[in-house]
């Protein structure tokens, strides 16, 4: 299963090689975090929103960081909630016009 940041991606958020096994551990973890903070699981989408992977960097970030602050109750920077936000309004967007359909 693909996650919203590649490897790649988020060696380079939190500055680290592609085979960092507490970042990959994080990954899933963060796509599960994004998807119930917006509503849709953006890791599933052909093509990742650029928002999406913004936010699961910054998340990414912040948990790789900081390991006691993963989980639900993460208290979370300015940045990443208005992220998440967009991120929500997207999808209702899209589910939106799904249903025009």
């Amino acid at each position: 299963m693909a996650n919203i940041l590649t490897a790649a991606e988020a060696a380079n958020f939190v500055r680290t090689d592609t085979s960092d096994a507490v970042m990959l551990m994080l990954l899933p973890q963060v796509d599960a975090f994004v998807k119930k903070a917006t509503g849709h699981d953006w890791a599933a989408d052909s093509t990742i929103h650029q928002i999406a992977k913004a936010a699961a960097g910054m998340l990414l970030v912040q948990w790789y960081d900081n390991p006691s602050q993963i989980g639900p109750d993460t208290p979370l920077a300015f940045g990443l909630t208005n992220a998440l936000s967009q991120l929500e309004a997207e999808a209702h967007k899209a589910e939106q016009i799904e249903q025009e359909h």
